[in-house]
């Protein structure tokens, strides 16, 4: 068996047997990757015990020749995510686990996607629930231009007319001349089309925009996000966000 180490994000855990985890990782250099660790809930010595969701850890894996399993050989911890008193944090784990797990391919190359989530939870730190909010909602913009689905607004989803355009389309998932306006199309104003076409530059600390500007970016995010999801993955993203925007 051959060994590799990477800096992972665990984004789930299962049990498996009676001492066993499989966990789901999100790692810098391998993508999303499936891993077990034996003996995960009796051993302490090889840190496998902090094998839990939100923590960001070195994970030392060993490669089977024989088959495409990975096994958990030991770990070194960087830096818990979540916090026990935090249900906020708890929240915007779950909502961003469910996200990334369903959308992200096995193996898929992860590595500017790791350093964007980090980035996000160095930000939200000591920040107001509101301002959170906020900056989760660019972080699922960002994240739709990362995997192939940014929101067009550039030319006409319909005809592929250039223009200035403000009316976007939910149906069509994307803005719309005024000979294409169909019964989903909602007028956007300007500040909103100026934050989406330039989100690769935003920086997550320093944007601040209005209640007025955020409705339609949840409406547009989340219109994008339901049709790359299950039914059940977005509802409970859904219910997860409700609760970070609204409290519990």
């Amino acid at each position: 068996m051959s060994e590799i180490s990477s800096l992972s994000i665990i984004l789930k855990k299962s049990s498996y047997n009676d001492s066993d985890k499989i966990v789901l990782l999100l790692s810098s250099d391998l993508g999303k990757i499936s891993a077990i660790a034996k003996y995960a809930k009796k051993s302490i010595k090889r840190n496998l015990n902090l094998l839990d969701v939100g923590y960001i850890l070195r994970v030392h894996l060993h490669v089977s020749k024989n088959s495409e399993l990975l096994f958990i050989k030991n770990v070194e911890f960087i830096e818990k995510l979540n916090h026990n008193d935090d249900h906020n944090t708890f929240y915007i784990l779950t909502y961003l686990n469910e996200l990334i797990s369903c959308v992200i391919q096995p193996k898929q190359d992860s590595r500017l996607l790791f350093k964007i989530l980090t980035d996000f939870f160095t930000s939200i730190k000591g920040r107001r629930k509101d301002k959170r909010v906020k900056i989760l909602i660019l972080f699922q913009i960002k994240f739709l231009e990362l995997v192939g689905y940014k929101i067009n607004l550039s030319e006409c989803s319909n005809c592929g007319k250039d223009g200035d355009f403000y009316k976007y389309s939910l149906e069509k998932s994307g803005i719309v001349c005024n000979n294409c306006i169909d019964a989903s199309a909602i007028q956007i104003c300007k500040g909103t089309k100026k934050l989406i076409t330039t989100i690769d530059r935003i920086n997550f600390k320093n944007t601040t925009f209005s209640e007025y500007i955020q409705k339609e970016l949840e409406i547009i995010s989340f219109n994008n996000i339901r049709k790359l999801t299950t039914e059940a993955v977005f509802n409970k993203m859904n219910n997860c966000y409700n609760v970070l925007k609204n409290g519990i």
